[in-house]
């Protein structure tokens, strides 16, 4: 839930920077959408969604976060492979997409780590993914009230993230 809404904090804020990856995704869903309406949708939805979280977290959390956990500590193996995710997505969205997913990788390292289980990873990964799929049906909002939303989403993530801190504190006291 906080991957979501910190990934929907930062799709509000970085609305108007152009990525190379989305104009590219625009084309594709208007070239499957003119041979099967609506089809390109579908397409997208599955890329973002289910082909990129699973993809992505089984190399680099469950081949390269594993390998790395074998000759160093866990926060390293953590670290280490959440750069390499984040250099991933470098040609995608440049530099800002590149610190954006190195932290999200974090994220998803962490959990991983913890839960010792690809799939909260995945399902993290796919709730990260899901503004993407989402904000381009979006109506268009005004600068001022991206910003108000991505304050109010990254405070809502914070929060998030304390209440699963207090929660996991009071399970391993039990």
């Amino acid at each position: 839930m906080a991957a979501f809404l910190f990934s929907f904090a930062w799709a509000f804020i970085t609305y108007d920077l152009s990525f190379a990856n989305d104009e590219q995704m625009k084309r594709s869903v208007m070239f499957y959408s003119n041979i099967i309406p609506g089809f390109g949708v579908v397409m997208m939805g599955l890329t973002l969604l289910v082909v990129q979280p699973v993809m992505e977290e089984v190399l680099c959390r469950g081949i390269m976060l594993n390998k790395l956990k074998k000759s160093f500590p866990t926060w390293v193996a953590v670290l280490v492979s959440s750069l390499m995710f984040g250099l991933a997505h470098l040609m995608a969205g440049g530099l800002w997409l590149t610190i954006v997913a190195t932290l999200m990788g974090i994220c998803f390292g962490i959990i991983f780590a913890k839960t010792k289980s690809l799939y909260p990873a995945i399902i993290a990964h796919t709730f990260a993914n899901l503004p993407n799929f989402i904000i381009p049906f979006l109506p268009e909002l005004q600068f001022i009230v991206r910003m108000v939303l991505a304050v109010i989403l990254a405070i809502a993530s914070v929060l998030v993230l304390n209440l699963l801190k207090i929660n996991c504190q009071k399970s391993t006291n039990n």
